[in-house]
């Protein structure tokens, strides 16, 4: 089995051959823009005879193929690689976060999970106002207030045990392993480390509440970590050994759980006891559109996504459905511009009509009227006459506002060769999430209520702008970008993509389907293929360097203001997979340090 890092480095380098074949490819209509003037992102893929998996740590990768080699299936697959990220990848998501699985079955449907954290039930605005009502900065983004109920934890041990083939034990196995053992930091993780230390020196006071977080995630002195040194976590091991033992009440009930309260409270967070205890993972019923133009292939083809609190997933089949209604262009150019238009509606309707659906069951009426076939029609036709199409016009977005960003998050998908496919996004939100490391557990809690508006006209820590239905409430889970997706053809799934970086994902996630589905790239090249970003307000569009200088040309020719950056912070890292050929495969993102497996 090709799951170790030299097989998987090996991998790599043959998915570059192909990659070279597919660049024309990758010119057309629906794809991720080609041809590019910088330098490009080289394609890590992996196509195998049985199955495929891709995470953003080949560590992680590797959990999810020795999963389905020990007889698991992809749900098995997608836990082992969540798990695993929480050693791997502790800046981006784990045990103390939340997050989204999609799964399909072959002969038994597809379903939507969601772990999305929610707020302690005391929280409230207030709490984050000073006493002439303004935002206390930092407040809802490090430190105990900013800490919102985890539910990874819960959220796996539910997919596990209504769908896995193997126990919460196994699946906790090789992240124990990893934490216990220790592994080498790669660039990805020493960067994030030594922006976390510089944040830290800069904080009121050095930041002395989080000492705990200083000894467990940086170097001797609150120093960066190196890239090649070994990194061990003893005592998140032993967590997570209990909660595989003991199963997933090890963490929300008694002596865990009590530490976990401490640690928040201890920084004036609000969380108690009956947070914990209370919370609960919802199996909901997932959105589905169906092509019948540019992105039907063979025959009808069906994609599925995440519904409310995801934001992403109406985003994004709003997006592409709206793409597979649009004529054929040769013109690479207006092609561009096409999805660029695209995006930025869907996300003017995103930020006027979306929220928790279980605090505003309108959403779920709203999500309908977003993907009805008038709206989507009058969208195409928007989106294809010459020039540049005001979002406002279609009656759906309502205030100028802007969207949250997830400044932490990671993307895994498992395939096999029989069709089916789980697909998981999931978070701490931002850089190391809170900053809290919960005492002598190593357990690195999230800080999600900054995806909470705190007041609508008073932007969050990204200087961004949400609606009333996303205002913070106790027990409320907030909106996120996160958008799992998998297409269904024929009852298998052919393809699906997802992604890291806030409201990038949608784009990326769009983008990359797009390229797929339209022009059969694979999931490699489509990952690693330069992208365009844009999210209605702030009014710009941002595009990588690689993106060509023809398409920037025509973009700032329709009137948008054009920002090109190759810093992190622009950049969604992902995740694909699908069937080739009905062989497995997947591609994982250099962007993020990714990493693919199979057999």
């Amino acid at each position: 089995m090709p799951s170790s890092l030299s097989k998987a480095v090996l991998a790599a380098v043959l998915a570059a051959v192909l990659a070279a074949v597919l660049a024309a490819v990758l010119a057309i209509a629906l794809g991720p823009l080609a041809a590019p003037d910088g330098p490009p992102v080289p394609p890590i893929g992996f196509t195998g005879n049985e199955f495929a998996v891709a995470a953003p740590h080949p560590l992680a990768a590797e959990a999810g193929a020795e999963a389905l080699a020990a007889g698991g299936n992809v749900v098995d697959a997608a836990a082992a690689m969540s798990f695993a990220l929480s050693a791997v990848r502790p800046q981006s998501s784990g045990t103390g976060g939340g997050g989204f699985l999609l799964v399909h079955l072959v002969g038994r449907g597809t379903y939507a999970l969601d772990f999305r954290e929610t707020a302690p039930a005391a929280a409230k605005p207030n709490d984050y106002l000073d006493a002439e009502g303004k935002v206390i900065a930092g407040r809802s983004t490090r430190g105990g207030r900013s800490v919102a109920v985890p539910g990874h934890v819960k959220g796996l041990a539910a997919a596990v045990e209504r769908f896995g083939r193997r126990s919460l034990a196994d699946a906790v196995a090789p992240a124990v392993r990893l934490a216990r053992d220790g592994f080498p930091v790669d660039a990805v993780h020493a960067r994030a480390t030594a922006t976390v230390a510089e944040e830290l020196a800069a904080w009121p006071g050095g930041g002395a509440e989080f000492a705990e977080f200083r000894r467990v995630h940086l170097a001797e002195g609150g120093k960066p970590l190196s890239e090649g040194s070994i990194l061990r976590l003893p005592e998140l091991a032993a967590t997570l050994e209990r909660i595989g033992r003991d199963g997933p009440d090890a963490m929300y009930r008694g002596e865990l759980a009590d530490r976990l309260v401490k640690a928040t409270r201890d920084g004036g967070g609000t969380l108690t006891p009956a947070d914990l205890a209370g919370y609960a993972p919802k199996w909901r019923e997932p959105l589905s559109i169906e092509f019948t133009g540019r992105l039907a292939g063979r025959s009808p083809r069906v994609a599925f996504s995440m519904p409310p609190p995801s934001s992403g997933g109406p985003c994004v089949l709003q997006a592409l459905a709206t793409l597979d209604r649009l004529p054929v262009t040769g013109d690479q150019a207006e092609a561009t511009r096409r999805r660029v238009e695209t995006l930025r509606h869907a996300f003017a309707d995103r930020a006027a009509l979306l929220g928790d659906p279980d605090a505003t069951p309108a959403v779920d009426a709203d999500v309908a009227r977003m993907l009805s076939p008038g709206h989507l029609a009058w969208l195409a036709a928007a989106v294809e006459r010459p020039g540049r199409a005001a979002p406002e016009a279609c009656g759906l977005a309502g205030e100028r506002l802007a969207t949250p960003d997830d400044g932490g998050t990671s993307h895994c998908v498992a395939i096999d060769a029989a069709g089916n496919c789980a697909a998981i996004t999931d978070t701490v939100n931002l850089n190391f999430g809170s900053w809290i490391v919960v005492p002598g557990t190593g357990i690195l809690l999230n800080d999600q209520m900054d995806d909470f508006a705190i007041r609508t006209d008073v932007p969050n820590d990204f200087g961004l702008l949400m609606g009333e239905r996303n205002l913070l409430a106790g027990g409320r889970r907030p909106l996120s970008s996160m958008s799992p997706t998998i297409v269904v053809e024929d009852g298998k799934a052919i393809a699906s993509a997802g992604a890291a970086g806030g409201p990038r994902i949608i784009s990326a996630t769009v983008a990359i389907l797009a390229a797929m589905l339209g022009e059969g790239a694979s999931p490699d090249a489509a990952v690693a293929a330069p992208r365009a970003h844009h999210q209605w307000m702030p009014d710009r569009v941002t595009v990588e360097s690689a993106v060509p200088e023809a398409a920037r040309r025509a973009l700032e020719a329709a009137g948008h203001a054009v920002r090109v950056s190759d810093e992190p912070s622009t950049r969604a890292v992902a995740a694909a997979a699908s069937l080739r050929g009905g062989k497995p495969a997947a591609g994982a993102d250099a962007r993020g340090g990714g990493g693919v497996a199979g057999r």
